[in-house]
């Protein structure tokens, strides 16, 4: 399976944001990642490819503003070539999985009505012949009433007519959209003058004959800008994979229950004849022993960190929901709630640094 996401990340300039960036794609286990709003330089790609352990490809403006890349993990770098690239807006790669060759198209669309029509236009004469296209990023326009909220109208302009013509010519539909015909969730937010805004703005536009391999689509807030993650996990093979290598997980050191409890097993083994008789034997069981327990207690600790951060999201989603619904909501709440989200995404990234320099 390949886990594939897009995010307008507001400017990953600073070297702090994006290392954190980094950590959350790879703890999630993120395959190719498309960013929008990067607002790099070539020199600054230079200086931040360290942080990421695979490949980038990237398209810049002259002005630094605008921006499009592609992370690509380690696990599927040497499946990926890059295509072309254009006017700092769009960059398109090629992702061999299984058998199947798929065009990978990562587009930040511009603001103005005539510009994102001119855009979309050119977009559709570049990628002529082209086959298996995956369209993703911040469209900048919405698909329908149910992706607008607020003061904000969906609007049939001539953008919009575009974009359902280039998903016309390529045989390619809004999976999420498909998937939920009458739900309302939204991927961009902002608080203006004490209301807040928000847009379904972002899209993974996918062939429909892929459609019975797609796992699972769904959107993902976070504190890392406004607009939230949109990801796809599609799986063209139908191979079953036993369980991963297991890693201890540093921050159970920082449990005091656990250490205590680890002690409490080594005076326990102690008394185990083997002690003395046979120590290399000892030791060996004792350590199985001890990978067993931290295994149990780490699972236990995920799963209630998981439903901690789904709580979150949901809390998220919950007063979204109801600033659509017209209903007066505390936006002190949804400030606390962003905030909620941000602390949880700073222990994920720091466990993910930990790990990555046990390697």
């Amino acid at each position: 399976m390949v886990n594939i996401v897009s995010i307008n990340a507001n400017g990953l300039r600073d070297q702090s944001k994006f290392q954190k960036f980094c950590s959350f794609c790879s703890e999630n286990y993120y395959d190719v990642v498309a960013i929008q709003e990067t607002f790099w330089s070539d020199d600054l790609v230079t200086s931040f490819s360290k942080f990421w352990n695979g490949k980038i490809f990237y398209s810049c403006a002259e002005t630094h503003r605008q921006g499009v890349a592609f992370l690509i993990s380690k696990k599927v770098e040497h499946e990926v070539n890059y295509i072309q690239s254009f006017d700092g807006r769009c960059v398109h790669i090629q992702l061999q999985q299984d058998d199947q060759l798929i065009n990978i198209v990562n587009c930040y669309a511009p603001n103005s009505v005539l510009e994102r029509t001119t855009f979309f236009e050119n977009l559709s004469g570049k990628l002529i012949n082209t086959e298996n296209i995956i369209l993703l990023g911040d469209m900048n326009t919405s698909m329908s009433k149910l992706d607008r909220c607020g003061k904000t109208q969906h609007t049939e302009d001539k953008s919009y007519k575009t974009i359902n013509q280039l998903c016309e010519n390529f045989n390619i539909y809004d999976i999420w959209r498909a998937r939920n015909p009458t739900s309302r969730i939204f991927s961009w937010r902002r608080v203006v003058q004490n209301n807040l805004i928000q847009s379904r703005l972002d899209f993974i536009f996918i062939p429909k004959s892929f459609s019975v391999f797609v796992k699972n689509v769904y959107y993902k807030h976070n504190a890392f800008s406004d607009h939230s993650f949109v990801n796809l996990n599609i799986d063209f093979s139908e191979i079953e994979r036993g369980p991963g290598l297991w890693i201890f997980n540093n921050k159970l050191l920082d449990d005091e229950d656990f250490v205590n409890k680890i002690n409490r097993l080594i005076e326990t083994e102690k008394q185990c004849p083997l002690y003395d008789e046979e120590p290399l034997v000892w030791y060996d069981n004792l350590k199985y022993k001890i990978k067993q327990l931290a295994k149990v207690i780490a699972q236990d600790k995920s799963r209630a960190e998981k439903s901690e951060y789904f709580k979150i999201q949901r809390e998220f989603e919950k007063i979204s929901l109801a600033v659509a619904n017209n209903e007066i909501v505390d936006l002190n709440k949804f400030e606390e709630v962003k905030l909620k989200l941000k602390c949880h995404e700073e222990n994920i990234c720091k466990g993910a640094i930990l790990r990555s320099k046990a390697h």
